[in-house]
């Protein structure tokens, strides 16, 4: 077996230094790539995101529409109430009248 000289030794790490720190170069780069991709993936996520409504605002909005279809309910069926009265009172009115007619006509 040969035993290494001390400059081949230091030439061998030397070399392995070099090797190294160009693998450590190389993956830096990788790493800003990657970095950069996620970043424009992220960007555009978020820009795709601010087209959709948030579930709180969706919620909200459904609370408000369901309570102002409530009360308009409230309030049809107040005037079906309403309606109801007037047609049975008109109703009425036309009865005695035509009772009226009926037996003061005939004098």
């Amino acid at each position: 077996m040969e035993t290494e000289t001390p400059e081949i030794r230091i030439a061998r790490l030397e070399e392995r230094l070099k090797a190294r720190d160009e693998a450590l170069g190389l993956q830096a780069a990788e790493y800003e790539r990657r970095l950069a991709l996620l970043n424009h993936a992220h960007e555009a996520a978020q820009q795709r995101d601010s087209l959709f409504v948030s579930t709180e605002r969706y919620d909200a909005h459904e609370s408000d529409l369901a309570k102002w279809r409530n009360s308009i309910d409230v309030e049809i069926g107040a005037m079906k109430g309403k309606i109801a009265g007037y047609s049975g009172a008109l109703a009425f009115v036309f009865c005695i009248a035509q009772i009226l007619i009926h037996f003061w006509g005939k004098s």
